[in-house]
């Protein structure tokens, strides 16, 4: 077993590869990487929606019958928010800059699925569980008696006009009758 000391000093972020077709057969892995928790937020904060894109993402929600009080707000300002992630996440290839990000992002040779699994990859490294997993033995009992596991945050990328949201599921309680 670890010892605190080396929990807080040897701690590795977590990472997520991605491979990618060039053409003409040949492929390359991107890999991406977490940012601490205080990065990561303060890289949301630095990007907000627009009262633009608010109104349209409520007005989506609205046409598809979702009653206002269940309707979501946009995380981040896609436009800004998805080259800034991909800069400061993606470790291999090293240095790429805003402006490459920005490129990247808006480049014609990438599909909307291809940018949506960027992104989404990007999210899951960073609001995923990643290299921290609960154990055998570690559900949590309930003052019922019963046992669930913890609850599990995860990100989807259909929330934030078709890239990133997180969600908190608990699990339901499995219980027999014997």
């Amino acid at each position: 077993m670890a010892t605190i000391d080396e929990i807080l000093t040897e701690k590795a972020p977590a990472e997520r590869p991605l491979t990618v077709q060039l053409g003409n057969g040949k492929t390359t892995t991107l890999l991406f990487r977490a940012l601490s928790r205080q990065r990561w937020n303060a890289l949301i904060e630095a990007c907000p929606a627009t009262n633009e894109q608010q109104q349209a993402f409520l007005d989506a929600q609205l046409s598809q019958g979702i009653p206002p009080t269940r309707c979501q707000r946009l995380r981040w300002n896609e436009v800004t928010f998805s080259p800034a992630a991909i800069a400061a996440c993606c470790v291999d290839p090293a240095g790429v800059t805003l402006a490459q990000a920005t490129e990247w992002w808006t480049s014609d040779r990438w599909s909307d699925d291809e940018l949506t699994k960027v992104i989404a990859g990007i999210i899951a490294v960073n609001e995923s569980s990643g290299t921290a997993e609960w154990g055998k033995g570690s559900a949590a009992t309930h003052a019922s008696g019963t046992s669930s596991p913890p609850p599990t945050t995860t990100a989807s990328p259909s929330a934030n006009g078709g890239r990133g949201r997180k969600t908190t599921k608990t699990p339901r309680s499995r219980t027999s009758d014997t």
